[in-house]
């Protein structure tokens, strides 16, 4: 994961959070998933 973090969250895909990292909408989005 360390090699791949850094572009998804410049992506916008991640989010740093207090409780850790996180998918943001547009992944889901891009994934075709319904966000939660």
């Amino acid at each position: 994961m360390d090699v791949y973090e850094p572009y998804l969250l410049q992506l916008g895909f991640l989010e740093r959070t207090g409780r850790g990292r996180v998918a943001t909408r547009l992944a889901y989005e891009h994934l075709g998933l319904t966000y939660p």
